[in-house]
């Protein structure tokens, strides 16, 4: 996932629990990380009007700038129930003819005809 869309998904989290008319976990989360005046106006437009564009528009590029920031797409995604990025590396020689090779990472896969 990239930051944009890792941005818009915060947004979207905060719109929802906001607009339930509950006390957003993330936005509280967000306020004690958004830099600035202009980090804490956006949060307190999109608290006011969470269904206004402008609100949500700010806040995205708020959460754009924190995502420059080392370690914060990490936090973010764990506070919004995100996996984290894994590398695998996985290597496979075939010799030989005949025959078929599959290579499948995960679980609940299958392999064959169908």
């Amino acid at each position: 996932m990239d930051e944009s869309a890792l941005a818009e998904l915060a947004v979207n989290a905060v719109v929802g629990e906001v607009t339930k008319g509950g006390v957003s976990a993330v936005l509280s989360w967000l306020r004690s990380r958004l830099i600035g005046a202009s980090g804490q106006e956006a949060a307190a437009k999109i608290a006011e009007r969470p269904d206004a564009k402008s609100a949500q528009l700010a806040l995205q590029a708020q959460l754009l700038e924190l995502l420059e920031m080392p370690g914060f797409a990490a936090e973010l995604r764990a506070i919004l129930g995100q996996p984290t990025a894994t590398t695998i590396y996985a290597a496979q020689t075939a010799t030989g003819t005949s025959g078929s090779v599959n290579q499948v990472q995960g679980s609940g896969n299958t392999i064959g005809n169908r």
